[in-house]
């Protein structure tokens, strides 16, 4: 079987320490992280990693993990436990507390770090729902200023976009937060789930993509649930389904 290897596995809520064999496939890692972690074994989730060239890529769970494209000489070898595919109706898809709750945190984080852009009045809300779901009603006496951190919960362009200070956006959490009251931790990760899913980068990933005649001045490829988009940095240029090709 060889030697084992040390690996770390990342996901939004820490770290699972591991070791893999040259045999162990990315269904067998899949289902011990998914038995760590308590949650469903919901194969919208994988294991995401850097390739030997530095791009983004999943782990294939049919295929032993080694075998792949990672990167053998990190010791240990990282890799980052998140969601795959976007479900179109998280009602019916996401099936759990703990999946929810995983797939709501990478969702927030997205919307938080800008990569999911989210207009400044839903932000809001957004922050309002996520601080019912942490913390439940708010409650004067136990939830001071301390709790409710305006960088970790809306992102820094609608901050730098609005002069309000640090004192104005609390209040607003907070009065929007108050209007949640009665709302249970769960129903608000799904009721923010709901809103996220109509969002226009909702499911976006985009990814540098070459033309088989040689650099393309940076086109880009957007993948959207089942959805295939091109958008070019130089709208002169155009690529034909016979200079294109996608790898798993």
């Amino acid at each position: 079987m060889g030697k084992p290897v040390e690996i770390v596995v990342s996901h939004v809520e820490g770290k699972l320490e591991d070791t893999i064999t040259a045999g162990t496939t990315g269904q067998e890692l899949f289902e011990t992280v998914c038995g760590k972690l308590g949650m469903e074994h919901i194969t919208l989730f994988s294991f995401a990693y850097k390739d030997a060239k530095g791009y983004d890529a999943f782990v294939k769970l049919d295929k032993k993990i080694l075998k792949q494209d990672v990167n053998k000489k990190e010791i240990p070898l990282n890799l980052n436990f998140r969601a795959k595919f976007f479900p179109e109706a998280v009602n019916d898809e996401l099936i759990g507390d703990v999946v929810q709750r995983l797939f709501w945190k990478q969702i927030k984080e997205g919307i938080v770090d800008g990569s999911i852009y989210c207009p400044a009045e839903l932000c809001v809300l957004f922050a309002a729902q996520s601080m019912q779901a942490q913390y439940a009603d708010f409650n004067e006496a136990e939830h001071d200023s301390g709790v409710l951190k305006v960088y970790e919960e809306l992102p820094k362009r609608v901050i730098e976009q609005h002069s309000l200070s640090f004192e104005q956006w609390q209040d607003r959490i907070r009065n929007a937060w108050k209007q949640q009251s009665g709302v249970t931790k769960e129903q608000s990760i799904m009721d923010y789930l709901n809103i996220a899913q109509d969002l226009e980068q909702y499911g976006i990933t985009y990814f540098e993509i070459t033309n088989k005649k040689g650099p393309f001045a940076r086109p880009f490829r957007s993948m959207q649930r089942q959805r295939l988009a091109l958008q070019l940095d130089n709208p002169s240029q155009s690529l034909s389904h016979n200079n294109i090709w996608v790898t798993d």
